[in-house]
Formats: structure tokens, sequence, C-alpha cells
């Protein structure tokens, strides 16, 4: 049994070794005699070797000096440029702080206002200073002008400060067009170019009474970004007491005038004879009646 098993083993030893010459080595031998060699140049790093038809790597051709590309050695390209003369670059001068508020040149333009009111009458004089009692309509009017010659590029808001003893302002008016809004809240009046100005009117009443006198102010407003410019006016309040003391001192000066002039009339002597007269009729009418009824 054992010499079996032995012959066994040899057995599949060998037939391992045949079909290793088989599969293995007879195809290289095959192919070796089937490829053409010699027949492509390719790169391998920097050195051109040749290759045969089947892709096998064969001898070596040469090395390059710069780069091996498509199995061919590339020569490095120097590109000669002409002497340009080079302009000398001027230095900056460093901006001081004595002269940078002068070389600053701002986007923007400047904005100017002025303020005027006057009563409403036969005429209206608008003034700085107006003076005004209970219960009347004043008129104001506020110039907004662009002073410098460059736009102001943002919208302009515009706005007055009135006092409270003003109520029901309203009328507002654009370069004499009406427009919708409220002037003590503030309107959009757009932008401005260069010298360029805008009239804005509006009105408002006093109250009634007004019970004290005071002067207080009536101010213009406009601003855009960081533009902002203001201008003011002075109102004065007459009180409507002061009205009702001056008719009562007219009162009674007419008062004590009649009662001087009662005293006059009382003190001339044909006065008293008049009465005399007439208290004597009176008597002699009254003791005649009484005689007839007794």
């Amino acid at each position: 049994m054992k010499t079996i098993f032995r012959l066994i083993i040899i057995g599949a030893v060998l037939s391992l070794a045949v079909f290793c010459v088989f599969f293995i080595v007879k195809p290289q031998i095959i192919l070796a005699g089937a490829c053409t060699s010699n027949v492509t140049q390719r790169c391998v790093g920097y050195s051109v070797f040749w290759y045969d038809s089947c892709g096998m790597q064969g001898n070596w051709v040469k090395n390059c000096s710069y780069k091996c590309q498509n199995g061919q050695c590339i020569s490095k390209i120097i590109t000669i440029t002409p002497n340009i003369p080079i302009t000398p670059i001027t230095p900056i001068t460093p901006i001081t702080p004595n002269n940078y508020n002068e070389q600053i040149v701002s986007p923007i333009g400047k904005i100017d206002v002025s303020v005027f009111c006057g009563i409403q009458g036969n005429s209206i004089n608008l003034s700085k200073n107006i003076t005004v009692a209970a219960d009347q309509t004043i008129n104001c009017l506020i110039i907004i002008k662009n002073t410098s010659t460059t736009p102001i590029i943002n919208d302009v808001e515009a706005r007055a400060d009135i006092p409270e003893e003003i109520v029901s302002v309203g009328e507002i008016k654009i370069d004499g067009m009406e427009f919708n809004g409220n002037i003590t809240s503030g309107i959009n009046i757009g932008s401005f170019p260069p010298n360029v100005s805008k009239i804005i009117t509006f009105t408002g009443k006093t109250l009634s009474p007004i019970t004290q006198a005071l002067t207080k102010q009536i101010a213009g407003i406009a601003s855009s970004g960081a533009l902002s410019s203001s201008d003011s006016l002075a109102i004065n309040f007459q009180p409507t007491v002061a009205t009702t003391v001056a008719t009562a001192t007219t009162g009674i000066a007419v008062a004590s005038l009649k009662s001087s002039s009662f005293s006059r009339f009382f003190k001339r002597w044909y006065v008293w004879i008049l009465i005399a007269i007439i208290l004597i009729f009176l008597f002699f009418v009254i003791f005649r009646r009484i005689s007839s009824n007794v």
C-alpha cells in the first residue's frame, strides 16, 4: 500500500510539472517568436527605449538632457527679450496732517437752509422775527439749496420743528406744487443737482387762547446721509389775557368818566332850581286832590 501511495504522489507532481511547462513556458516561447523587435521608441523618465510590437521594452536608445516626450528628446527653448529701458518711478509724497483736509474732495454737495414766516392777511410780510396772537394763521417758507458744484446723490429729507402753540399744520407745497405729507415728521424732496434750490411752503394756526407771553423758535432742517443743515426764526406769542384786561380797564375808565360827568352836572346851580320847581308843582297837585276828596 505504501508503494502505491508513493506512486500516486509522484504521478501528481509530474502532472503539475507538465501543466506548468505547457501553460506558462510554451506561450512565452510562442510570443517570443511572434513579436517584432524595435518597432517604436518610448520615453522612460528622461531616457528613450525601443519597444517591440508586443509592447515589451527593448534596448536603450539615449538619454535626454531637458525633457523626453512621445519617444523623443525635447530641447529647452530660450526666448531672448530685447532690453527695454525702465522709467524710474517717482516716489509719492506722504500726506501730512496739515494738508490732508485740503486734498480731500467731498463726494456729495453742501446743503444750505433758510426759513421765514409771516402772519396771513391782506399781505404776508415774511420775517425772521414775528409776533402772533391766538387763532391766527401763519405762512412759512423753507428754502433748501445745494450750494456746491457736486450733486447730492442721496435723497434729501426736509422737516420743520414747530412749537406746540401752533396746530393744524398743512397746505404743503414744493415749488408751488401741492405735496401730501407731514412737514413736522419729515418729507422726501429727492436729490439735488449742483446750485439747485427748492422752496417749501406750509401754513399753521395758533392756539386759542394763549395763556402767557413767551418766545419760541420755528426751525427748518434738511439732511441727506451725513449732510445736515438748519435755520430758525423767533416767534413771539401774545397772551389772550392781555386783551381781556385791556377791555376791563376800558370799562372802568368809561364808568369813571360817566360818574365824573354826573358829579359835574349836579354841581351846577340852575339844576337845583329846576328840581325845586318840580317838587313845588307836585306838592300843589297832590294837595288839590286831597282837598277835593275831603
